[in-house]
């Protein structure tokens, strides 16, 4: 289980790091596919991350800007 949990901690870095890099570079286009993944499932993605927020606001916000910063320093 620890090892798995380290793999989805990385995972959940890495991801969010990614996130931030295609946002830097292609904010309007991630965005519509956003907005189209929405369509499909609106509800249900808002709802999970509202329930996330609702708990965790400021810690998630805090984890997002340390991912972002580790990426960047990365290069």
């Amino acid at each position: 289980m620890e090892h798995i949990g380290a793999n989805l901690m990385f995972a959940r870095n890495k991801y969010i790091a990614a996130v931030g890099a295609n946002l830097m570079l292609a904010r309007k286009k991630y965005i519509a596919a956003v907005g189209a993944n929405l369509v499909f499932a609106r509800k249900k993605y808002i709802a999970a991350v509202g329930a996330n927020l609702v708990f965790a606001r400021k810690k998630y916000i805090a984890a997002v800007g340390a991912n972002l910063v580790f990426a960047q320093g990365l290069g």
